[in-house]
């Protein structure tokens, strides 16, 4: 009897020969057929005296009876990541689960449905398969040797029988395990079960962090590459005509391929790809695929359920670059739910995915945007720590996207050859290739990069030191600035669009190529020139590969910017996610570029001493309401543009606090930018009209400048009521304040 191989993550074996027989002679005792694992056996806490609070004795009453815990039955059985294996624990600590399939792993976890945190554990694993009927006991050890085997798994990809790691190896953790149990039962929670407790945790990233040095264990398999699609919108043909390339091929040898799919027909569903079929795993039906739980929760299961040496994950689907509003820009987009994922969004789903106790992050091997627009540094700065490498296009991608069968055709006996970097010049290749190869370059024009991402914080440093240059020569470079950003060539009729402006421009003409802004400023900014050479020093480092085609971005190096202008500036304050993103925090960039922009509409006076504040007593929620001069009114007339914290943190001239409904502060309050539009201001209070409280409520605002400061009192302010406080008029060298009343904002 000869076992040949496990499918993987399927459950399945596949057997030949036989027993007692030779040539093709029936057995004499022939073998039943393979169908599952069964786990039976029994809990035992007899060797731990368990505090009396977690229903147990102490040592010196625990001698008259033969177990810690004398009742078991409040423990109840699941399966990690398998919705089918659950069960309960008799009064005597004996169990027995139903016939799960057959695995490469299996966690068994039993908590406590009376004590809040008290978990026990045991985990079996084998490359070969675990099957037929398994007896086992489950104690504190078990405990400990299936919380470092997890680690091991979880951190490293390597997957170690639990059996394996001696009793010496796990006595730290055991150690950890019988104080809290015994000592110290109030570290536990729901919150806080055993296996997250801090000097459990530590205790086991020692042994696990070891084992990793010593090369014990074993990867399953080289690659897990994961695909996420986004196409509950109109890609889903697109999509599906993707998903097809890759059942074509399948995964490449000692890998697997994972597709988390949302289409309009099907729903959500979790897919195995072999050659020639796929496999659902799980099937959620209609969901919310821009939900960053849905994206979070498959990257967490994938790392769990298939180790392997290294991850990618690719994400096909609308992409416009930063932007999270409206709905029609994001990341990704779900027509029905009327929803984009933001990039902050995405960010804070993979990076909670990829940390584990510890904490320890496991960064992606390679992340890939199959998507538009998404090659900006501000993305790939923001992104830095969830991943190793980075694939995205700065500009639009045709519609045909990635070629699926040629990228899987290219990698399916290199696999184990291909780190991160290789496999992403390998994407990059085959796009280029298929595009160029079909004759399809004369008809589409495309970009792909590679980034390395350790490169970025570097990278940013460079940046941000150009920048500074820049933002300190604003006032005698702004012209020159503005006439770069809006500049057009002399271009032959028929040319239009992104290959008109003097610096690379994309779909969305704010996206600039970062290295050709730089090369087209040294004329300009000469005096920005050695900070500029450090700068292309860093982005070479940054930028591996960069892929174009087609007539249309023949700048384009593999990096953009965001350079809006006038017509796109409201993009980038008010309620916008700009400001949030680290670059924006770490540098002056986005200060320098709504300089310019407000700019060419009117001229900017010294505001920075400029602070409003808005508080008061009660917790009833109240907003604080800023109506900023419009800087492009129209046809002369002096509009007024109005922003509250509730819609976003950036206005064109300065920035607010947390809205109080997120902080759980009474107060709210608006600092100035170092220069502003002149003209009048006006401030307000109002009341939510939905706030929990709806006592009369007095706000108490506060006006200063570094020559002056008033104070005004509301009145008893009901839900929905409004109090017009103060006039701030601001002009070249001078600040008024005054008293209301004022036309009112909007609701």
């Amino acid at each position: 009897m000869v076992l040949v191989s496990l499918g993987l993550g399927l459950g399945i074996l596949t057997w030949t020969g036989c027993s007692g027989t030779s040539g093709g002679v029936d057995p004499v005792f022939p073998l039943p057929p393979i169908t599952g694992v069964t786990f039976r056996g029994s809990v035992d806490l007899s060797d731990v005296g368990v505090h009396t609070s977690l229903g147990g004795y102490y040592h010196s009453i625990k001698a008259g009876f033969l177990a810690a815990i004398i009742d078991y039955s409040h423990f109840k059985i699941a399966v990690e990541d398998d919705p089918s294996g659950i069960g309960e624990v008799g009064q005597d600590g004996k169990f027995s689960l139903s016939e799960l399939s057959v695995r490469e792993q299996a966690v068994l976890r039993f908590t406590s449905s009376r004590y809040p945190g008290f978990v026990l554990e045991w985990m079996g694993a084998d490359l070969r398969g675990l099957w037929g009927s398994r007896e086992i006991r489950v104690t504190i050890r078990t405990t400990a040797r299936s919380i470092v085997a997890r680690m091991l798994r979880n951190r490293y990809g390597r997957l170690l029988d639990p059996e394996q790691i001696t009793d010496g190896e796990i006595k730290p953790v055991v150690d950890a395990l019988i104080d809290i149990l015994e000592v110290h039962p109030e570290k536990i929670s729901s919150g806080a079960p055993l296996d997250r407790v801090a000097e459990v945790v530590a205790a086991a990233g020692k042994v696990a962090d070891a084992l990793e040095v010593g090369n014990r264990g074993a990867f399953p398999r080289e690659w897990s590459i994961l695909v996420y699609q986004g196409g509950d919108n109109n890609l889903d043909l697109a999509l599906k005509s993707d998903l097809e390339e890759m059942i074509k091929i399948g995964p490449p040898e000692k890998s697997v391929l994972l597709v988390q799919s949302d289409r309009p027909p099907t729903g959500i569903r979790r897919l195995l790809i072999a050659k020639g079929k796929e496999q659902v795993l799980a099937n959620v039906g209609q969901g919310n695929s821009a939900d960053p739980l849905y994206l979070g929760d498959f990257v967490a299961w994938s790392q769990r359920a298939f180790p392997a040496r290294r991850f990618s994950l690719f994400v096909a689907s609308h992409g416009l670059g930063w932007r999270g509003e409206p709905v029609s820009r994001g990341v990704i987009t779900d027509e029905p739910d009327r929803a984009t994922m933001d990039l902050l969004s995405f960010s804070g789903a993979v990076t909670a995915a990829i940390t584990t106790p510890g904490p320890f992050v496991r960064p992606i091997d390679l992340i890939g945007f199959d998507a538009c627009l998404m090659g900006l540094v501000e993305i790939a700065y923001q992104l830095r720590a969830c991943g190793k490498f980075l694939i995205f296009s700065q500009a639009n991608e045709p519609s045909y996207g990635w070629p699926y069968d040629l990228l899987l055709s290219r990698m399916a006996s290199r696999s184990a050859a291909l780190d991160g970097e290789g496999l992403g010049k390998l994407v990059c290749g085959a796009y280029e290739d298929y595009f160029v190869n079909e004759g399809l370059a004369s008809r589409y024009s495309g970009t792909l990069s590679l980034i390395n991402l350790a490169q970025m914080d570097n990278l940013k440093l460079r940046f941000l030191d150009w920048a500074a240059v820049l933002y300190r020569d604003r006032e005698t470079i702004g012209s020159a600035l503005r006439g770069l950003r809006d500049g057009l060539f002399a271009t032959p009729v028929g040319f239009s669009g992104t290959e008109r402006y003097l610096v690379q421009a994309f779909e969305f003409i704010d996206y600039r190529d970062l290295a050709d802004l730089v090369q087209n400023c040294r004329s300009s900014v000469p005096q920005a020139n050695v900070a500029a050479d450090h700068l292309m020093t860093a982005f070479s480092q940054t930028v591996l590969t960069t892929v174009r085609f087609g007539e249309r971005y023949s700048r384009a190096h593999g990096l953009s910017i965001a350079f809006p202008g006038p017509g796109d500036i409201a993009d980038y304050v008010g309620a916008s996610f700009y400001p949030m993103f680290d670059l924006s925090r770490e540098t002056v960039w986005d200060d320098l570029f709504t300089d310019l922009a407000l700019a060419s509409a009117a001229g900017r006076v010294d505001g920075r001493n400029l602070a409003i504040e808005l508080e008061w007593s009660s917790g009833a929620d109240l907003d604080l309401l800023l109506g900023e001069p419009d800087p492009q009114p129209l046809a002369g007339n002096a509009q007024t543009v109005w922003y509250s914290p509730a819609e976003g943190s950036a206005t064109p001239n300065g920035r607010f606090s947390l809205d109080s409904a997120k902080s759980g502060l009474n107060e709210e309050s608006w600092l100035a930018e170092q220069s502003v539009l002149p003209g009048r201001y006006l401030v307000s209070g109002r009341m939510f009209s939905g706030s929990k409280i709806t006592t009369p409520t007095i706000g108490r605002l506060k006006i200063s400048t570094i020559a002056t400061e008033a104070t005004f009192l509301s009145p008893g302010l009901h839900p929905g009521e409004i109090f017009n406080a103060a006039i701030i008029d601001i002009t070249a060298g001078n600040i008024s304040i005054a008293a209301g009343p004022e036309t009112a904002p909007p609701d």
